[in-house]
Parts: C-alpha cells; sequence; structure tokens
C-alpha cells in the first residue's frame, strides 16, 4: 500500500520547508495540473506531508481534500490508476491526522470508494487495497457518519481487506471496522462470514487494543445471534478460518454491544446489496 513513487518528506525538515516556503500552494496547483504524472507525484508528496507536518497544510485543506476527492471518480480512476491511489491514500493520511475536520467530505469520499471496490475484479490491486484501507480510516474518525451505511459495502470491503498483508495500515481498518461495528452491530449482519474471513486473514494482530477490538466483536456477535445462528454461521467456514477465529473467541473480552437476540440464521447472509442509501456517487 502507500504511493506509486519515492517518498521524499521527512520530519523536521519537511516542517521547515513547507513553513518557510510557498510549497503548500504550488503542491495545491500540481495536485490539480492536467498532466498524470505531475498529479501522481503531488498526490503522493500530500500524503507524506500530512503523515509529517499536517498543521501546515490546514490551511487550504478543504481545498486538497476536494481535489483529491475528484480523481476518486471511478471513470477517472479507470483512466489513471496510479493518480487516483495516490490520492486515495493522501485521503486516508489526513484522515487519521485532521480528524474530525475531514467530515465534510467523507460520504462524498465513502461513495466513491465503495464504486472502486465494488470494481475489484477489473481495476489496479493496489488501488483496491488502498481504497479498503482509507474507507477504513474514515470509519475509525467518523464512525457515526460511516456506520449507518455498512451492510451496503461490507461484503467487498471485507473481501478486499482480507488481500491486505499485516501492517499498521491494515490496522487501522480494522479498527474503523471496530468502529463502525460498536455503533451499529446489525449492519455488519449479512455480511458476518466475510468480516470473519477477513478478520481470519491476519497472520497475527500485534496491537494488543485492536485484538482485544477484535475479540470483542466476534464475542459480541456471538451473544447477539442465539437459537444455534452462531453455530450455523461457523459451519460455513472453512476450518482454517475457524481454528483462527477460536482463538480470538477464546480470550474475547466483553464489549459495548447493544445485545439483541437473533433467533433464525436466515439473514446472517442475505443479499448483497450495492450502493450507498441516500448517498449520490460522483
Amino acid at each position: 500500500m502507500g504511493p506509486v513513487s519515492e517518498r521524499w518528506a521527512s520530519g523536521g525538515l519537511a516542517k521547515f520547508r513547507v513553513g518557510q516556503s510557498n510549497l503548500r500552494d504550488l503542491l495545491l496547483q500540481c495536485c490539480a495540473d492536467d498532466a498524470f504524472d505531475i498529479r501522481q507525484s503531488a498526490f503522493a508528496l500530500l500524503g507524506d506531508l500530512a503523515k509529517v507536518c499536517p498543521t501546515h497544510l490546514q490551511p487550504r485543506l478543504s481545498e486538497f481534500l476536494n481535489v483529491a476527492v475528484k480523481q476518486l471518480n471511478t471513470t477517472e480512476a479507470k483512466e489513471s490508476i496510479s493518480v487516483a491511489n495516490n490520492a486515495c491514500w493522501a485521503i486516508g493520511e489526513l484522515a487519521i491526522k485532521v480528524n474530525k475536520e475531514i467530515t465534510p467530505v467523507v460520504m462524498t469520499v465513502v461513495s466513491c470508494l465503495v464504486s472502486i471496490l465494488q470494481q475489484a475484479e477489473r481495476l489496479n490491486k493496489s488501488l483496491i487495497e488502498n481504497s479498503a484501507i482509507t474507507l477504513g480510516r474514515l470509519a475509525w474518525v467518523c464512525p457515526e457518519l460511516v456506520s449507518p451505511h455498512m451492510e451496503h459495502f461490507m461484503q467487498s470491503w471485507c473481501i478486499a481487506l482480507s488481500t491486505i498483508r499485516d501492517d499498521i495500515e491494515k490496522e487501522d481498518a480494522f479498527r474503523g471496522l471496530c468502529a463502525m461495528v460498536r455503533a451499529n452491530p446489525s449492519g455488519g449482519l449479512n455480511s458476518l462470514l466475510y468480516m470473519c474471513k477477513a478478520i481470519a486473514s491476519w497472520h497475527e494482530i500485534r496491537n494488543e487494543d485492536l485484538h482485544n477490538e477484535v475479540c470483542q466483536v466476534l464475542h459480541g456477535y456471538k451473544q447477539m445471534l442465539r437459537n444455534g445462528a452462531w453455530e450455523h454461521c461457523m459451519s460455513a467456514l472453512e476450518p482454517p478460518v475457524k481454528d483462527k477465529l477460536a482463538k480470538y473467541q477464546t480470550s474475547a473480552i466483553r464489549g459495548n454491544f447493544a445485545i439483541v437476540s437473533v433467533a433464525s440464521p436466515c439473514h446472517i447472509v442475505g443479499e448483497y446489496r450495492s450502493g450507498l442509501a441516500g448517498v449520490q456517487f460522483l
């Protein structure tokens, strides 16, 4: 994951250069340039700067976000995968640094990311992975906005999460998953099998807090699914997946779930519906 280019920014040097120059304004111009290669490099730099000196970008944050979102339009993404990939990554890096300041564009970005994830077989693997990570980061920062729509994208999102290698970006994405489940546990029921497979895709969750959150998610769903529904769900999983999930369940900690009884397993894996209710795709 990450940008398609070499990374430039590093710590104090980057802060000095940005703070003492007009780099921010030039960078914004480059992000909107007509040339694909200039935009590709510009968004890679934007993501790097977001990691080390986000405060220097904030005076023009909304403009950076708006121009980045435009690159995620499915048509644009197909024409210039590398630009879309870097813009997607940069949005995710900005999100975890500016937190709620990203709220105005969250659902616009989510609708674009969902459209990309739903076309995973026709798009670049790196773009799919970065889209899954950025969606998770947005969900982590703004779960109250994203979670009401989760049932519409959980399946394609979890499939994408399952392909990502263990790293800190995957940790961020799963923090978003856990945050959404806490906010709207019923929204994940129809895609629970895919969620379980995504969790099982980890070789090892080394971050203790995230490990505990994942345990809480599984324990919460086990409590929700009564009268054999949980067992029915688990029976549909491959043995290696069940073995991995069992490790989390044995160390589960009771989470802050709104426990509701689900008497029948018939809705655990329901029909997948594309699109976001009330959100227009770009």
